[in-house]
């Protein structure tokens, strides 16, 4: 008797669907870029805490004499500007996350996807967490997110969203 071959997936995504992830991804994007952000205020804060070496002198002069160093005039102007950064990404966060409770809200309350799908993209949770959390092996919630993404885009209201999300993006 000879097997029958069935037909594989398509490996590509719908236009549609990565523009769909990629708007859901846009909330942990921020939140990473704002803790990079947070990082690096609290690395200009250590080094404004430790003092100032003292200068060194030798036989051959580094650098010009009317030549100005780092110095820590430079740190506050970088923590400044590390703290208004960081403001801005938050401002950033809250829109994303805005605008990911308004994509999910075309779910029901209670189902399942909705909790893959939120546990994911607003938790930022890892698929073993997710797994434990549900109660379901990590295959079934592959599968869950994936049936709420396709349940999301049979939305008029998502594409809608979509549609100005990307028109958005083409602007910046």
């Amino acid at each position: 008797m000879e097997k029958q071959k069935r037909p594989r997936k398509a490996k590509s995504e719908s236009g549609d669907m990565k523009l769909l992830k990629e708007c859901l991804g846009q909330y942990y994007r921020a939140r990473l870029r704002r803790k990079q952000l947070e990082n690096r205020l609290q690395e200009i804060r250590q080094e404004m805490m430790n003092p100032i070496s003292g200068v060194s002198y030798g036989a051959k002069k580094n650098r010009p004499t009317n030549q100005a160093g780092l110095g820590a005039a430079n740190l506050v102007f970088r923590k400044s500007e590390y703290e208004t950064r960081i403001e801005e990404q938050r401002k950033e966060s809250e829109k994303a996350l805005l605008l990911v409770m308004d994509i999910f809200d075309f779910l029901d309350m209670n189902s399942d996807e909705r909790m893959v799908l939120e546990l994911r993209y607003i938790d930022n949770r890892e698929w073993n967490d997710i797994s434990k959390e549900a109660h379901m092996s990590r295959s079934v919630c592959f599968c869950k997110k994936e049936a709420g993404l396709k349940k999301l885009l049979a939305f008029d209201g998502v594409k809608i969203i979509l549609h100005r999300y990307q028109e958005a993006k083409q602007i910046q």
